[in-house]
């Protein structure tokens, strides 16, 4: 039996895929084939997965600037990504480097101490990180730097210039009339992934390209441009729930490094494409800190632990399920003043003013964010929570 949530996105699937269906958008992905030399149905499967991320749980609707009547905006936003593209972009110098593994979207110091195991496998001469962010300090011997807007290939950018300007934008925008979507709005994603990865993989190539990212950030575009430079694998390893919204549709991933056996099976239901599914369980549970866990069994005794979501990140979903949670959770610590209740958010937990009001003068504490989660839940009688995929690795843990 379907559930409600599952019934909803299938539905949405459904609508996205007509969108992109028949002699009209066949005309559009005829485009993309002739000015950027990219397969129909890698060009398809991207356009319907940044179509669905526009998506609008909340109000159960694709975001107003997907709508025909925001061609003219996106026109503008498009033309100032051009420019602004085009004035920090570089010309290529140097020769092109060959590794065996490429992690890539690499976010903060401590992901690429989990790779060093990987890394030690393939070689450290052998591996490359990607990081987008400059706070990035790895001790690997081959880090680097690709910023979102900075470096992307001057000599291409510079060549299709007039086509950029001109026919590109006439072409999208007539079409988007024709489709009834925004095809110069998911043009915009387009146009600086299609830079990004292309710069990206003329500089470096690999056999093999993992990422330890959510499943919404796999990119059917970025896939074949890594195979088109040499690339033999691309795969993702589970970091989230798969989630019954826009986020859940059109995936793109060679291997998926799954929590379990049955996960991917809602993935190939809502129009994914993943070769093989390898269930390995957790790897942010695997790369754990023990000397975090010695820490907390010093310091804490701890009856309830409650793992907490960013819920404020996101506006488009409801999330009063989540606030009716914490004030159970605040209840029942007024109800029983005996236990020792915390709540332990993630390091990128953002302040949140609602649920501080929440828990007010009720006893629950919060426990350090930089702490290990893993590590704390393991020293607690019970763990609970609404939405962290936590809920599901420390079964695995016991």
């Amino acid at each position: 039996m379907m559930s409600k949530s599952f019934e909803s996105v299938k539905a949405l699937e459904l609508k996205i895929n007509t969108i992109f269906s028949g002699k009209t958008s066949d005309k559009v992905l005829n485009f993309y084939f002739s000015r950027f030399k990219l397969p129909q149905e890698v060009v398809s499967q991207y356009l319907k997965a940044k179509t669905a991320r526009n998506y609008d749980t909340k109000l159960e609707k694709l975001d107003r600037q997907l709508l025909p009547s925001y061609v003219f905006i996106s026109i503008i936003r498009y033309l100032g990504l051009i420019l602004v593209i085009s004035i920090f972009s570089k010309k290529q110098k140097g020769i092109k480097k060959s590794f065996s593994l490429l992690v890539d979207d690499i976010q903060h110091h401590g992901e690429v101490t989990r790779w060093k195991k990987l890394e030690s496998k393939f070689g450290p001469e052998n591996t490359v990180f990607i990081s987008r962010s400059t706070s990035v300090n790895s001790g690997s011997k081959n880090l680097i730097l690709r910023q979102v807007l900075r470096g992307y290939d001057r000599r291409f950018i510079f060549k299709n210039m007039v086509k950029f300007f001109s026919f590109d934008i006439i072409f999208l925008a007539w079409y988007s009339f024709k489709l009834k979507i925004n095809l110069v709005n998911l043009h915009l994603f387009f146009i600086n992934d299609y830079l990004y990865y292309r710069s990206l993989f003329s500089l470096c190539s690999a056999k093999y390209m993992i990422q330890d990212r959510n499943l919404g950030r796999t990119n059917a575009l970025k896939n074949y441009l890594f195979k088109d430079s040499g690339g033999v694998v691309s795969s993702c390893i589970q970091k989230n729930i798969v989630q019954h919204n826009g986020f859940a549709l059109f995936y793109d991933i060679d291997l998926f490094f799954s929590y379990g056996f049955k996960t991917a099976d809602d993935i190939i239901s809502l129009g994914g494409r993943v070769n093989r599914t390898i269930p390995v369980g957790s790897f942010a549970m695997e790369n754990s800190s023990l000397e975090s866990k010695r820490v907390i069994k010093e310091r804490y005794e701890i009856d309830i632990i409650y793992i907490g979501i960013n819920a404020i990140t996101s506006t488009r979903t409801d999330w009063s399920g989540y606030y009716a949670s914490i004030t159970w959770l605040a209840r029942l610590a007024k109800a029983s003043n005996n236990l020792k209740i915390v709540i332990k958010h993630h390091p990128s937990w953002i302040p949140d003013q609602r649920e501080f009001e929440i828990i007010k003068d009720t006893g629950v504490e919060y426990l350090d964010k930089k702490l290990d989660s893993y590590e704390a839940a393991s020293n607690s009688e019970v763990v609970m929570t609404y939405g962290s995929s936590m809920g599901y690795e420390l079964i695995g843990n016991g």
